[in-house]
């Protein structure tokens, strides 16, 4: 226990003021309440609020607190002019004056480096009307979908920030003049609009993206204007765009591929595409599919990952050396599940070096999916050497497998199958299963056409057809699979060397 007696930076353990400043830095950074971090900070003691208020490098992240106005005030006053990042997120239903005369008289004098702003068109008119934008860097304006004019853009031509350093630019629901200065000389843009009313043509993105030749990240969600009225192609020049490493496009089909067609991106690029889809439309998948491959070379996309559900499905790709970041990533939204857009879609690519594929079924559909889907869907993937299936019940996807008499042998190099969740037990050879599975899957039990054959038996045949033709699969997984005899897996360790439970 402590004297009273004894200064405390006069201790054997005290830290110098460098080091405890550092340690304040790590928490701040390190914390997911920030604000609250530096109070609870500058409150612990004499010497803590000394060091802190002193450490300018500790405050140059204001951040606005409606219930709290001046709070951003003491944090730009102790950033002592360096340049700073201040977020600033209103409420709503705010319409605080005071509040609004704080973060003015705060934003006024500061030199700012980054800025975020949350608030309803007429909070934004009352903020810029003392900011000096000339140091910006960074710039993220979302107004709320409720405060969104429904007459007009917001702000309009009346917008002209003087922003010669402007690097990064998000706008939600922010509408501009599309040929503003805003958009020059960019590196990262991120645009996002949930009313297209007031969306740009695509010959006004084109003529965006040209004015910023750096770009690095492209993100543009439901931006664009309705396909149908698209420019004639050779109205417009190809955009060249070489530094971009991430693109995400989130439009109709017919958007996305005029886009592809009219900007030239590294062939390392990232590329994310979503798009709705309707099933009539299926020629669209093979030129999306067409546009992507001239677009990137996917001779690294080493895996390709096909998740399935409901309601679409989602095909990601991955370079070995870089598993985490993926190179082509393609999410399709649609009415009917079809694995036949998928395979159309996988058919257009090419996907060349491919050694792993991995199906990842979320709903039922693939139980009903017949053999000759299955077939069209591999026949362009002949470099694949692992398969990975998740939970379904694939008897058709192993008949699809199988060599059979007069047609090609799918997936040649196919060395790995790793099966999960297969359902084993045949629906149709028990009377309780049948009373169960209409109530637990639903009505598509009832109407999938799946085959009158156990797993077990589409496996086995799968096998040894393969077998037969020196095609053999050397390794067998299979995930929470408990329901094999010791005689069910002798058979099949006579056509599979290496068979596993995992």
């Amino acid at each position: 226990m402590l004297s009273h007696g004894i200064d405390p930076p006069s201790l054997p353990f005290s830290l110098p003021n460098e080091l405890l400043s550092e340690i304040f830095q790590t928490a701040c950074l390190t914390s997911n309440a920030r604000s609250t971090t530096l109070k609870a900070i500058s409150h612990v003691c004499h010497l803590w609020r000394h060091v802190a208020l002193g450490y300018s490098e500790l405050w140059i992240q204001a951040d606005y607190e409606h219930d709290h106005p001046e709070w951003v005030s003491a944090q730009l006053h102790r950033a002592a002019n360096m340049p700073v990042v201040v977020q600033a997120h209103f409420p709503m239903a705010a319409r605080s004056t005071r509040g609004l005369r704080n973060l003015r008289l705060a934003l006024k004098d500061a030199t700012i480096r980054a800025l975020d702003l949350q608030a309803s068109p007429e909070i934004l008119d009352q903020v810029w009307t003392d900011l000096d934008a000339a140091s910006l860097r960074t710039l993220s304006l979302f107004i709320p979908w409720p405060d969104m004019p429904k007459i007009a853009p917001y702000p309009g031509p009346v917008f002209q920030l003087n922003t010669p350093h402007l690097r990064h630019l998000s706008l939600s629901n922010f509408v501009v003049s599309w040929d503003s200065s805003l958009f020059t000389k960019l590196t990262h843009l991120r645009l996002h609009l949930q009313d297209q009313a007031f969306a740009p043509s695509m010959t006004q993105i084109l003529g965006m993206l040209s004015s910023s030749p750096m770009l690095a990240e492209l993100i543009l969600l439901h931006v664009i204007e309705s396909s149908s009225r698209l420019p004639h192609p050779d109205s417009v020049s190809v955009v060249p765009l070489p530094h971009v490493a991430a693109l995400l496009l989130d439009s109709d089909l017919l958007n996305h591929i005029f886009l592809l067609r009219h900007i030239d991106v590294p062939p390392h690029c990232s590329l994310s595409l979503k798009a709705e889809h309707r099933t009539e439309k299926i020629g669209l998948i093979t030129e999306l599919g067409h546009s992507i491959s001239q677009s990137l070379s996917l001779a690294q996309v080493e895996k390709v990952c096909v998740e399935t559900d409901p309601s679409g499905f989602t095909v990601r790709g991955y370079a070995a050396a870089c598993p985490a970041n993926p190179r082509i990533h393609i999410a399709l939204r649609y009415s009917e599940m079809d694995l036949a857009v998928a395979g159309t879609l996988l058919c257009s690519l090419p996907l060349i070096a491919t050694a792993v594929l991995e199906l990842s079924f979320r709903g039922p559909h693939s139980a009903a999916t017949h053999v000759e889907t299955w077939r069209m869907f591999f026949q362009n993937l002949g470099t694949v050497e692992v398969l990975q299936v998740k939970p379904t019940t694939p008897r058709n996807l192993l008949s699809a497998l199988a060599a059979c008499e007069g047609r090609s042998l799918l997936l040649p190099r196919l060395q790995s199958l790793e099966i999960h969740d297969p359902d084993v037990v045949d629906p149709t050879s028990s009377p309780e299963i049948n009373r169960k599975k209409p109530r637990q899957l639903g009505n598509w039990w009832q109407r999938a056409q799946v085959a009158n054959i156990t797993f077990f038996d589409s496996l086995l045949t799968c096998v040894k057809s393969r077998q037969k033709l020196d095609a053999e699969i050397g390794s067998l997984r299979l995930g929470r699979c408990p329901h094999f005899s010791g005689q069910q897996l002798d058979s099949l360790k006579v056509a599979v060397k290496d068979v596993s439970w995992c």
